[in-house]
């Protein structure tokens, strides 16, 4: 995927990028995304969503995504995400910058690799909550990332620069989902309130691995 492409093309080359959004949205499990350096804003909504703010890069199935690849990237590339910045960003009015909802499935996991996940905006308390296989997605929570439920290894990425109006500013965790941290970065994450919690990383009701 490039910031230049379009759901006319079938993604499957780097002369036919795709758009991420729609990449997202027809993916298969055990797919790989490969993305371009660039800042991608997400334009879909999360599955059962009603709001504005409620549109996100949506993760449904068991897939990989790996970012860091040149802006002109051409057959042959390699990811070096050092010096080719792949920023998912939430535009600092959408709730989630991404939000997994992939099911458990034996043998299988999300994998995000070599992305940098930026400036989400969760809502205030009184904004609700999406029920998604199962699991309760809160608003308020995760202007980052929201991972409920999910198999996940997270590698290389940077999730930064994102806020929350109650709690849970960068990733909240929850409902039974298992993910698993290499070389990554969290940092200036911020809940507006005094009594935000969880600036960082909140985990409720699951496993993580650093």
């Amino acid at each position: 995927m490039k910031t230049t492409g379009t759901e006319a093309n079938d993604g499957l080359s780097w002369a036919g990028p795709n758009t991420l959004s729609n990449a997202l949205d027809i993916m298969d499990p055990g797919d790989y995304i490969h993305i371009a350096a660039g800042t991608y804003i997400p334009t879909n909504k999360v599955s059962g969503g009603s709001q504005d703010a409620d549109i996100t890069f949506e993760i449904h199935s068991n897939v990989t995504i790996i970012g860091g690849y040149p802006a002109d990237a051409a057959e042959g590339a390699v990811s070096d995400p050092e010096n080719n910045e792949t920023i998912l960003s939430g535009d600092k009015k959408y709730y989630h910058t991404v939000t997994v909802t992939a099911p458990v499935q034996a043998g299988s996991r999300v994998t995000l690799q070599n992305l940098s996940i930026k400036n989400g905006l969760a809502g205030t308390s009184s904004a609700g909550t999406i029920n998604i296989n199962g699991a309760v997605y809160r608003r308020s929570y995760a202007g980052g990332m929201m991972i409920g439920k999910s198999t996940v290894d997270i590698i290389g990425c940077n999730i930064s620069e994102n806020e929350s109006q109650q709690h849970a500013a960068g990733i909240y965790i929850f409902a039974g989902a298992n993910v698993r941290f290499t070389d990554s970065d969290i940092s200036n994450n911020k809940g507006i309130l005094e009594g935000s919690n969880g600036g960082g990383i909140f985990v409720e009701s699951a496993t993580v691995y650093m």
